[in-house]
């Protein structure tokens, strides 16, 4: 009787201590993850800033044709 009791609980630990693991795993991985979309949102950012600066080129381009016609 107390073996399978001693048995009960051993399992019950291991249990237990599995789904730790699992649980920690899970965390780590949604760290990942928001770090992954963070660096994503940042390098949008970057590009958006320099399709602007292109954009404020070309138009800076053309204002200076068009004064030397």
């Amino acid at each position: 009787m107390k073996e399978r009791q001693g048995k009960k609980d051993k399992e019950r630990k291991t249990r237990k201590e599995r789904q730790g693991k699992k649980d920690k795993e899970r965390k780590t991985r949604k760290e990942r993850q928001g770090k992954k979309d963070k660096e994503r949102k940042t390098r949008k950012e970057r590009q958006g800033k320099k399709d602007k600066e292109r954009k404020t080129r070309k138009e800076k381009q053309g204002k200076k044709e068009i004064t030397k016609k």
